[in-house]
């Protein structure tokens, strides 16, 4: 005769394979579930922190004409129409802390087209947009690790019809 394992949980006892295959699953998930939050702190355990919100988000121009963007600290999401000849467009892109680093990437979709971070005056200049459109990434990070993204689309006239 074989002899279950048997093993204890708190004040309860658990006996045979297939409770332990239970209890098995169930740590698996608990973990899978923390490891996000648990991923984000730091070695103390403490939450990351800081001020990820962007104080001006402003597009202009190779001619230096403002683009036209409703901006909002809170909202994370916009879309720009392009002027009909993009050319190079300057962003400036201030961040609430000034402490956090702001970096972007531009894609078309599929790629990556550029990447870098904001100069000492919070801006950087993309020489081209893709054809059609683009997609900008915005990231700020906070000195205390959070860090949040905004998306800017930028659509060319013809896409528009």
């Amino acid at each position: 005769m074989i002899i279950p394992p048997v093993f204890r949980v708190g004040r309860y006892v658990m006996r045979g394979t297939r409770n332990r295959s239970t209890l098995w699953t169930f740590a698996l998930a608990f973990a899978i579930v923390l490891t996000p939050a648990l991923m984000q702190q730091d070695g103390l355990g403490c939450p990351p922190s800081g001020d990820t919100r962007l104080e001006v988000l402003t597009i202009a121009g190779a001619d230096g004409e403002q683009m036209d963007i409703a901006f909002h600290p809170d909202q994370r999401l916009y879309e720009v129409i392009l002027p009909e000849e993009p050319g190079e467009c300057c962003i400036h892109a201030t961040p609430m802390d000034r402490d956090a680093v702001v970096s972007y990437a531009l894609s078309d979709g599929c790629e990556t087209v550029c990447t870098g971070e904001c100069d000492e005056n919070d801006e950087f200049t993309i020489e081209e947009v893709p054809e059609g459109h683009g997609f900008l990434n915005i990231w700020v990070k906070a000195p205390g690790r959070a860090m949040a993204k905004y998306v800017v689309v930028l659509v060319q006239p013809e896409q528009c019809l």
